[in-house]
C-alpha cells in the first residue's frame, strides 16, 4: 500500500525530474529491490554515518544524477528512507500514466503461445486505450488469471467456477 506521504514524494519527483524520470525511476526501483535483503536493512538501521548509507543507495542504483542525490539527501534529512520502495512504487504508477504504458500479467497453468499472447495484447490495449504489455507467468492456477496492477484490474476464469456454474444452471433447471 502507498501512503499519502510517499505519493507527494513521488510527485515532487515527477514535477522537478521531468525529463530524466524514467532513468531515477528505475534507480528508486533497482535501491527499493535491495530494501528485500535484509543486510540492506541492517544497515539502514544502525548508526552507520548517514551520507554513508545514502552514497550507499547512490551506488546502488547505478545512477549518479544530482536530481537523485538531492532526493535521498532530503529523505534521509527526514529520517524518510524507509519509504522508498512506497515511492518507487508511486512513481512507477506515474511514470506508467505519464508514458500511458502498463504492464499486465497472466497466470495459469497451461503453456499460453506467444501469439496468443500478442492478441490478447492487443485487444486489452484496444479495449482500455492505453499500451499494455503482458507476460505470461506459469504456476498452478486451474484456469487463467490477468492482472495488471497499474490499472487496479483483474479478471480470472478457473475451472472450478465454470464448473460450479454449470451446476448451479441444471440444478435450477430440474
Amino acid at each position: 500500500m502507498i501512503t499519502p506521504i510517499a505519493k507527494k514524494y513521488a510527485n515532487a519527483l515527477m514535477k522537478s525530474a521531468d525529463k530524466d524520470i524514467d532513468n531515477i525511476s528505475d534507480a528508486l526501483e533497482k535501491i527499493s529491490l535491495a530494501y528485500n535483503i535484509k543486510k540492506t536493512e541492517y544497515i539502514l538501521n544502525s548508526f552507520v554515518d548517514k551520507q554513508k548509507i545514502v552514497n550507499l543507495l547512490i551506488d546502488i542504483s547505478d545512477n549518479s544524477s544530482k536530481i537523485l542525490s538531492n532526493f535521498l539527501n532530503v529523505l534521509e534529512s527526514r529520517k524518510r528512507l524507509s519509504l522508498l520502495p512506497q515511492i518507487s512504487h508511486a512513481l512507477s504508477l506515474s511514470v506508467a500514466d505519464k508514458n500511458n504504458k502498463y504492464i499486465g500479467y497472466v497466470y495459469s497453468k497451461e503453456d499460453i503461445k506467444q501469439n496468443t499472447l500478442l492478441v490478447l495484447e492487443k485487444n486489452i490495449s484496444k479495449k482500455f486505450n492505453k499500451d499494455i504489455s503482458l507476460v505470461y507467468i506459469k504456476n498452478n492456477f486451474e484456469g487463467i488469471c490477468l492482472d495488471i496492477e497499474m490499472l487496479n484490474m483483474q479478471i480470472s476464469f478457473s475451472k472450478n467456477q465454470i464448473k460450479n456454474r454449470l451446476l448451479d444452471n441444471i440444478l435450477k433447471s430440474i
